[in-house]
């Protein structure tokens, strides 16, 4: 689910990453069945995560992330 909606962010004014947008990701979750309070909880969780690695590793082009290498 958070591959699903990982393109659906938003972004403050300066171009900094907001987290996720979660009408879209509401969207989502009801076009799939899924249940929404479990959702948001997950997504919750990968908000947190996406902002600890903006603030550790800076706001890069998400085409560069390379996952077998923790960035």
């Amino acid at each position: 689910m958070v591959q699903r909606c990982s393109g659906h962010l938003r972004f403050y004014p300066n171009g900094d990453i907001a987290g996720f947008d979660i009408p879209t990701a509401l969207g989502v979750t009801q076009a799939l069945g899924y249940r929404e309070r479990t959702v948001m909880l997950l997504l919750e969780s990968a908000d947190s995560g996406l902002k600890e690695a903006v603030q550790k590793h800076g706001n890069h082009d998400p085409a560069t992330v390379d996952p077998d290498r923790g960035y």
